[in-house]
């Protein structure tokens, strides 16, 4: 008679540890790994998210022509950090999305990179204009970063307001 309690025992205990193995490896399995900026993964999915557009400029003379232009109205964005080829702004706010009776605020700064042309790497260059967007849900409320929001409309505008100062 034990010998079938322990049979009729190990019936369920063997479905009920699998399931609790599957659901754990499959929890481990669903959190995303933690991805560094320099990742070419990370690096390549930015690019598709950046706007461009070349310029006959040679790239040094690109980033100094861009700061004036950035600080200059009618762009008005302020330079926080130029580090070598990369510019980045500060941060310029706009009204976010509708969540439940309540209207969240954006806040949106541009990297602008400046990318030497591969066959004339002294005088053209690429202009590449990638976004980073915060959000919160009150005035008062700390910002965080939110990455799930896609502004590539944010960027394009930057990039043709830059390209008809540029050109100018």
């Amino acid at each position: 008679m034990r010998k079938r309690s322990e049979k009729a025992g190990l019936r369920w205990e063997c479905p009920v540890v699998g399931v609790l193995l599957a659901a754990c490896a499959a929890g481990c399995l669903s959190s995303a790994p933690d991805v560094k900026a320099t990742d070419p993964v990370t690096a390549q999915a930015a690019l598709n998210d950046a706007q461009a557009r070349v310029y006959a400029v040679p790239p040094k003379q690109m980033v100094e022509k861009l700061q004036a232009v950035l600080a200059a109205p009618p762009v008005n964005l302020r330079v926080v950090k130029v580090e070598g080829n990369r510019l980045t702004t500060d941060w310029r706010e706009y009204p976010g999305e509708f969540h439940i009776a309540r209207r969240w605020q954006e806040r949106t700064r541009f990297v602008i990179t400046v990318v030497p042309d591969w066959q004339r790497p002294g005088e053209a260059c690429t202009l590449q204009v990638a976004v980073e967007t915060q959000q919160r849900h009150s005035p008062k409320a700390q910002w965080f970063e939110a990455p799930e929001l896609k502004r590539p409309q944010r960027a394009t505008a930057l990039l043709r307001e830059l390209s008809s100062q540029l050109s100018g």
